[in-house]
């Protein structure tokens, strides 16, 4: 999936009056981390699968590189998104 698939996903599942502000991230090695959309329409993206999508969009074995990527760059950019609307969930199911 890319971004502009998963943008015709979300208008198809959201109200129109909803997709005002939604907020997805940026690049498409991003689109197949998403899972689902939240009761308050913010795009849900799974830590574990974006992880996974970066590994596999930079030909990683490891997953050290992708993890201190997506920390530093995604998850540190999430509170300023914010302000331009509803910024993406980021759900870490693993500990």
């Amino acid at each position: 999936m890319n971004n502009e698939e998963l943008k015709e996903l979300i208008r198809e599942n959201c109200p129109e009056e909803e997709l005002d502000g939604i907020i997805i991230l940026e690049g498409d090695e991003f689109a197949d981390g998403a899972i689902g959309i939240s009761l308050d329409d913010r795009v849900v993206y799974s830590y574990e699968k974006l992880v996974e999508a970066l590994m596999k969009h930079w030909n990683l074995e490891d997953d050290t590189e992708a993890i201190e990527w997506l920390e530093y760059n995604t998850i540190r950019a999430l509170p300023y998104m914010e302000a331009d609307g509803k910024s993406p969930i980021i759900l870490k199911t693993t500990f």
